[in-house]
């Protein structure tokens, strides 16, 4: 049997610093705050497998050595720039109903992981503990239990809500990331792709029928229709949910911050 192997966070550490009274001395020219956006931008240049502490510290014009005065591994780096680009999600202050609360997070969430893609292949990998996720699970938390969601039910609601937005998310992340890879535009792919399947649909009067119907609309809009139709039928079906008279319909076998976010890639904060 293998040693067991203690989680390791850079919250933790920071948490063990500060409880100690201790402050953190930073190096020469260099500071976290550099080291995480250099390491966002690398990311989104060139996706997650290319981030290494070497080719970090060179973009930095730091020695990796340098870096780990700051982070000890890379885990833990990635825990930092997941965390930061949560911070870029505006949550509304303003009294609005929970649908429209829940459709400006859901559109916020997707448009992150849009600019971010990287960050999916990250969901569920570690927990996310940061400051930014777990302001983000308070007001998800908010939102649904002012609405009048019970506390399991709103658990369950939001794990609902973030797995769908995940999930879609994810197909438009490997779809351009697919355009990319071919070297064709979006539109220029659907052109080379509609024919191969409209030449096998013969025995397939359906979908033959939906293809002489539906022309091809531009690849943005069109995914954008798509996201916005299903994020509709989530939320009316959490609506008809919320609806129904009678008790909480959350497990009681469940303890206070239990699956929360369901289990999978579709955890975010405080999973």
């Amino acid at each position: 049997m293998s040693a067991k192997q203690h989680f390791t966070s850079v919250w933790a550490r920071r948490a063990a610093r500060d409880g100690a009274g201790r402050t953190h001395r930073e190096q020469p020219g260099l500071s976290e705050a550099q080291i995480v956006r250099a390491a966002i931008e690398l990311l989104d240049a060139e996706g997650l497998d290319a981030l290494s502490m070497r080719r970090l510290g060179a973009r930095l014009g730091a020695g990796a050595t340098s870096l780990y005065w700051y982070v000890q591994t890379k885990d833990e780096l990635f825990d930092l720039v997941l965390d930061e680009v949560f911070g870029e999600l505006r949550l509304y202050g303003e009294t609005v109903s929970w649908q429209n609360a829940a459709t400006r997070f859901a559109y916020g969430l997707r448009q992150l992981f849009l600019r971010h893609p990287w960050a999916i292949r990250l969901l569920g990998v570690r927990p996310t503990v940061g400051p930014n996720a777990l302001r983000m699970s308070d007001w998800t938390l908010a939102v649904f239990q002012d609405a009048g969601f019970g506390d399991f039910d709103a658990a369950h609601a939001i794990s609902t809500l973030t797995a769908y937005i995940v999930g879609m998310a994810a197909t438009e992340v490997a779809w351009h990331e697919a355009v990319a890879r071919s070297g064709m535009s979006a539109e220029e792919m659907l052109c080379e792709t509609r024919p191969l399947i409209e030449a096998r649909l013969d025995d397939l009067p359906r979908m033959r029928e939906y293809f002489r119907i539906h022309p091809d609309l531009d690849p943005k809009i069109s995914l954008e229709i798509r996201f916005d139709y299903g994020l509709k039928c989530v939320l009316d079906g959490l609506a008809a949910r919320l609806a129904q008279p009678g008790p909480p319909s959350g497990d009681a076998g469940h303890g206070p911050g239990q699956a929360m976010y369901g289990t999978g890639q579709e955890r975010i904060p405080g999973s």
